[in-house]
């Protein structure tokens, strides 16, 4: 991968994160879910921050 194909790369992931939360849930809510689903099962539900109120 070139710098200017990574660099494109870290700018998309960029404006992904500046984007409202709303419109992320709306596009890509279901894959932000399974990334997070397989976050709480690699570290534990005890050890994961945003179960810790839980």
């Amino acid at each position: 991968m070139s710098m200017e194909e990574r660099r494109g790369e870290r700018e998309r992931e960029t404006r992904w994160m500046e984007r409202p939360a709303a419109e992320r849930e709306m596009r890509g809510g279901e894959k932000e879910r399974r990334v997070a689903e397989e976050t709480v099962e690699e570290k534990g539900p005890r050890e994961n921050s945003v179960f810790a109120g839980v």
